[in-house]
């Protein structure tokens, strides 16, 4: 994970000064405005809505009026009109869009249709075009598809379909016969990016009718975030407009949508993309988009309990999505992630409906273009998504011989491959994306400028949210707090894994909410210096507001060694333990003598797949010598486990719980020890099941280890000590003692085992029962080991 300014040329003084004074807002968003394109104040102005809203006439898109004509023909013949749309939220709401218009207009010849995904998939198909035709439908008229369909569009022709195609997709080079309306064909200056539904809504416009306009509008703006269009120009005045009405004058069909899947009276774009949307998408996924389109299009007879249906079908694809993305993980190798720049699995099995929504999260775990096939019928079909600076529409234009269809945008398509071509397509997909620079494979958030905490104030927020809505293409602010100390750090949610951290620096403190980092126990002892980039937010609670930053991503890093071994020996107590869990493990694999030359040489080669181990305090110490501030700096350094978004990338983990350790993401593992203990390195590699690279530094233990002579003297010398504290923490009193550090971490290891000792936290209990004998401890075996 890297950290990147959205637009590095820095605007000049002068404008920022000059465009804060003109629009009266802070220089920190006049800043924000320059580097995101808008250079004027007219320009400014008109993407902050502050000139009202203006749309776009709907006859500047290319076939508009010729639709509109064939349309106007069709129903003065009273032929049957069927609209065919995708299965997606944009093609269920383009398609309610015209049923409703129909409606108002009085015409009533009209049906849908709504092919099944997993038996038909994306797109016209001829048994459904014929079955269409055998019933009568003398138009069909396309939302949200039908562009790429020229071979299906020619049999419409030959058997006396009429046909209209509306979409908003790439356009091939060869193109259907038939009246065809495509923002990408022509239109107007802020159309280009029109979704489905909202080219649909304009041809409804220019039908002509006052009330279906505003209807269209809830359902073309929930389309736009849902289908992840850019919310610029055109789209954001539409996701604006929509917004406006649902949360004012809502259609009764979308009021019990939004009460069922949101369950609050005011709605934002992320109530969109996050709920709302995806509880549309969730019917065509797993069930039949039939009841997403009865709904939006006032045919449902029982509203919200078709709508409490929709969110039942959600929570189901939530769990079959999860199944498919654990299991993706599973698949991955250490191969995949150090040696391509595409991740491509295939399982036969996995539900075409739910694997374009795992391949998302994957792209945003690994920082990389993602394709995941399944299997429907016999045919495998399958679903990629992309990262910035990567068209993964053009990449499949470059290999569409493979393909029966494809299609898609910039960011996300969907394919169907001939029989026989997932080999193929998986070399040709990877190879193509070795041609892209390393840097779009970085995983980098993006954030707009960098703040110090006094200047993240709630009127720089409110200044803010007349960029809304935020989407594609437009990006919610992010701002950058540099060099900033972690205090008040705790855990929280149901299964501790949000966490709540003040940080701050010279000029205040901004409170802020995360997920887990892979940082953690460093940020609750506020060991590290922390860049920390955040989407600033308005936190309301009793009725009062404050600032409260949504943490983005964290990087911490040590200003100088000392901090660094601070650090370790704030987690002493945790290394003897986790050496021991290998110590009786069972595998087949081995180790080698590697040096920390070999570990640069794998962090320079790849931002993924090197792990290293360090076994104890002076192991993880020495390691920082070694590898010094650069190399350390390209890590993530992680206690105990290592968090999700660690997955496969370059890491130092300190203290290993090794039963949550995924070893396969993994091909270069060091083990680094600070004493020649060959034993472990076998018991680890047998652990986890891969082999070791073991760098041994000096054999500093090699007259530290234990006898049991020695433990019961330990032994002894603790119990006088309890006997007036029956709770005492015995680390912070070894010196006392006249017991070595090490010798106390061994022998606690060896006690609590055996039941002699019992610990909480960092506090210890003598007792008198024992579990079992110290020469069967796991701890006895690995420290006595080597004893004369």
């Amino acid at each position: 994970m890297k950290f990147k300014q959205r637009n590095e040329k820095e605007p000049d003084i002068k404008d920022i000064k000059s465009l804060a004074k003109e629009l009266s807002l802070s220089e920190i968003t006049a800043r924000i405005l320059l580097m995101r394109g808008y250079t004027d104040a007219d320009s400014a102005r008109e993407y902050l809505g502050l000139n009202g809203i203006k749309f776009s006439n709907p006859y500047d898109i290319a076939g508009v009026s010729e639709a509109v004509d064939g349309i106007k023909k069709a129903m003065s013949e009273n032929a049957r009109i069927t609209i065919y749309s995708d299965y997606d939220a944009d093609g269920v709401c383009g398609c309610s869009i015209f049923l409703n218009k129909f409606k108002e207009l009085g015409y009533d010849n009209v049906n849908y249709y709504v092919p099944d995904r997993e038996g038909e998939g994306y797109g016209l198909n001829r048994d459904a075009l014929d079955r269409l035709q055998n019933n009568g439908t003398g138009l069909v008229i396309t939302v949200d598809c039908g562009i790429s369909n020229i071979e299906e569009i020619s049999h419409a022709n030959s058997v006396g379909l009429d046909m209209i195609v509306t979409d908003h997709h790439n356009c091939p080079p060869s193109l259907p016969d038939c009246i065809l309306v495509n923002p990408k064909l022509g239109c107007a200056n802020g159309q280009e990016n029109l979704c489905g539904a909202a080219v649909a809504m304009k041809v409804c416009q220019a039908l002509g009718g006052g009330s279906a306009f505003k209807e269209g509008m809830e359902l073309a703006a929930i389309a736009t975030v849902a289908d992840m269009m850019p919310l610029v120009g055109e789209n954001k005045h539409i996701v604006n407009e929509g917004l406006l009405l649902m949360n004012n004058k809502p259609s009764h069909e979308i009021k019990m949508l939004i009460k069922a899947a949101v369950g609050k009276d005011i709605i934002d774009s992320d109530d969109i993309a996050f709920k709302l949307g995806p509880v549309i998408n969730a019917a065509g996924r797993v069930s039949s988009a039939h009841i997403g389109v009865e709904l939006l299009s006032g045919r449902s007879k029982s509203p919200l309990e078709d709508a409490l249906q929709m969110t039942a079908h959600n929570d189901e694809r939530k769990n079959i999505q999860a199944g498919v993305y654990s299991e993706a993980l599973h698949m991955l190798t250490a191969d995949d992630l150090k040696s391509q720049h595409a991740i491509v699995l295939y399982n036969k099995d996995w539900p075409i409906g739910v694997i374009g929504i795992a391949a998302s999260k994957l792209m945003k775990a690994f920082g990389m273009p993602v394709a995941l096939l399944g299997e429907s019928d016999g045919v495998i079909k399958g679903s990629l998504r992309s990262v910035e600076g990567i068209n993964i529409f053009d990449v499949l234009c470059e290999m569409e011989e493979l393909f029966q269809s494809f299609g898609g945008h910039s960011k996300a398509a969907g394919i169907t491959l001939h029989d026989g071509k997932y080999n193929e397509f998986k070399e040709r997909f990877q190879s193509s994306m070795q041609s892209y620079s390393k840097d779009l494979f970085d995983n980098t958030l993006y954030y707009d400028t960098v703040c110090s905490a006094d200047e993240v104030t709630l009127d720089l927020i409110h200044e803010f949210s007349y960029m809304k809505p935020f989407g594609q293409g437009n990006p919610s602010v992010k701002l950058l707090l540099k060099n900033m100390k972690a205090t008040e750090y705790k855990t929280m949610g149901k299964d501790n894994n949000h966490y709540r951290a003040s940080f701050k620096d010279s000029t205040g403190q901004v409170n802020c909410v995360g997920f887990f980092s892979s940082l953690r126990s460093a940020l609750s002892g506020g060991s590290m210096v922390c860049d920390v980039m955040i989407e600033p937010s308005e936190n309301i609670w009793n009725g009062h507001s404050s600032v409260q930053g949504l943490i983005e991503g964290i990087h911490g890093r040590f200003e100088k060694f000392s901090d660094y071994t601070d650090y370790i020996s704030s987690i002493n107590s945790d290394f003897i333990s986790s050496s021991v869990q290998a110590a009786l493990a069972h595998g087949n694999s081995g180790y080698r003598i590697s040096s920390f030359d070999d570990i640069k040489a794998s962090i320079e080669e790849s931002d993924y797949s090197t792990l290293i181990i360090a076994e104890d305090a002076q192991s993880a110490q020495r390691i920082t010598g070694e590898l010094g501030s650069e190399i350390l700096s390209k890590l993530i350094i992680s206690t105990n486990t290592l968090d999700v978004s660690a997955m496969g990338r370059n890491s130092l983990l300190l203290a290993p719980h090794l039963d949550k350790l995924k070893s396969k993401w993994y091909s270069n593992i060091y083990y680094v020890s600070s004493y020649n203990h060959v034993n472990t390195a076998e018991s680890l590699a047998k652990s986890l099941h891969h082999d070791i690279q073991m760098v041994i530094m000096d054999s500093i233990y090699k007259d530290k280890l234990i006898s049991k002579e020695r433990l019961r003297e330990i032994y002894s010398i603790i119990k006088h000590a309890v006997n007036n504290s029956p709770v005492v923490s015995l680390l912070d009193i070894c010196g006392d003692l006249k017991i070595s550090r090490s010798e106390m971490l061994i022998a606690i290891d060896i006690f609590t085992e055996t039941g002699l000792l019992k610990r909480e936290n960092k506090e210890f209990a003598v007792s008198t029962e024992t579990t079992k004998d110290i020469e069967e401890s796991r701890g006895y075996k690995l420290f006595a080991l080597g004893i004369e």
